[in-house]
């Protein structure tokens, strides 16, 4: 790779720090890295509630743009993002952008215009990726929405599924880098048994050392599937177990999760309800590699996702997992009976966890195969470097 010597690179995300957001923590830590290797870069992001316009976290530049969730004052936000959007664009050797943010496509428009390499990377299949996109608005729209979208330099592909959507739309005539987002390796790691008890008690989880822990993270809402979570655990009467579950059960008016909170704080309260001292909602924390480094077993029981921030961070950390199996994520990172085990048909979410309080020797192996798995193939050094070497050079 060539040298990065005064070169820039903007990454456009529709929401960064403070915000626990999965596509906003992707960006951010992709710009932590690209920074290590000697970048000037800067997150270009919307402006929520009361954050500043101008930030600095870890060494990275923020601009937060003001934006709105009302859809009328959203469309006048058009000419203020569209200028500012080229300004930052133009002064850039690369632009990552994340996901359909509003504007999004002005970025295509001008990177053709000015020169400036714009690569797009598709946060969830079946909802951004490329075949989804062009199609989102019909036959009629089709066509335009085709032609403006293939003004990109290149694409960021999660998994097998997006790169046949996107080679579907575009053949090979745009570069493509295909990899999961990267994981810290160093931060999230197995610890030993006596590490794992002494964070329990810095972390104030009073335990019998013998309680097994299972955690889940994510908002609370009904599309994370933990309802059936609950409903599974509460049929585990006799066992000794405590079920954490990380992230949000009531959203700020700000957030995009704000119509969601009525939802959310019922099935708060049937989890509750239903397992009493079994469970424990922390809510959003800052932490959460040291929740992996106390647990025994992850589940992910998402119907819908994208590339999950956690499910990584789980196998990175070496932790068990019992996932749902999601397009794209599938056979490409949780491999059923390899590095996870993978709920179907036949091998439901109950099924799993009987596996695991019946059989913990053999899941173990599991999460020591997904350590190895993440070490080899994703760790974030070696992505970052790999993507810069297929859009820069």
């Amino acid at each position: 790779m060539g040298s990065s010597s005064k070169k820039t690179i903007t990454i456009f995300s529709p929401i960064t720090l403070p915000f626990k957001s999965g596509a906003g923590i992707n960006a951010f830590n992709l710009a932590k890295e690209f920074l290590k290797l000697h970048y000037k870069v800067r997150v270009i992001s919307f402006r929520r509630e009361s954050h500043s316009v101008f930030d600095n976290i870890e060494g990275i530049d923020i601009v937060r743009i003001p934006y709105s969730n009302n859809k009328i004052i959203r469309l006048f936000c058009y000419f203020i993002i569209v200028p500012l959007f080229t300004y930052y664009l133009f002064k850039s050797n690369l632009a990552i952008v994340f996901g359909p943010l509003q504007g999004y496509m002005s970025l295509f428009i001008s990177g053709k215009v000015f020169r400036k390499k714009v690569v797009f990377r598709s946060t969830m299949y079946g909802q951004d990726d490329l075949y989804s996109l062009n199609n989102k608005y019909g036959f009629k729209l089709y066509k335009l929405r085709q032609k403006i979208n293939g003004l990109m330099g290149g694409y960021i592909s999660q998994s097998i599924a997006m790169t046949k959507s996107f080679s579907q739309e575009y053949k090979d005539s745009i570069p493509v880098f295909e990899s999961a987002q990267g994981v810290d390796t160093k931060k999230f790691k197995p610890v030993t048994l006596s590490e794992k008890i002494n964070l329990r008690k810095k972390l104030n989880i009073n335990i019998n050392e013998n309680i097994k822990i299972i955690l889940s993270i994510g908002y609370v809402i009904e599309r994370k599937g933990y309802r059936e979570v609950f409903d599974s655990l509460s049929k585990f009467k006799d066992e000794d177990f405590l079920y954490i579950v990380i992230g949000k059960y009531k959203a700020a008016e700000f957030e995009y999760m704000y119509n969601e909170n009525e939802n959310m704080e019922k099935l708060h309260i049937y989890g509750k309800n239903l397992l009493k001292t079994k469970i424990l909602f922390i809510g959003e924390c800052d932490n959460v590699e040291d929740y992996f480094k106390i647990s025994d077993l992850f589940i992910l029981n998402s119907k819908k996702e994208g590339m999950p921030n956690v499910l990584l961070e789980a196998m990175a950390s070496s932790l068990p997992v019992i996932a749902t199996s999601l397009p794209g994520v599938d056979n490409y990172i949780t491999k059923n009976n390899e590095n996870a085990l993978v709920m179907n048909e036949n091998n439901s979410l109950y099924d799993c966890l009987e596996m695991f309080f019946r059989n913990r020797v053999e899941l173990i192996k599991l999460g020591e195969n997904a350590r190895q798995f993440i070490q080899e193939k994703y760790d974030f050094k070696y992505v970052a470097k790999e993507m810069l070497q297929t859009f820069l050079n």
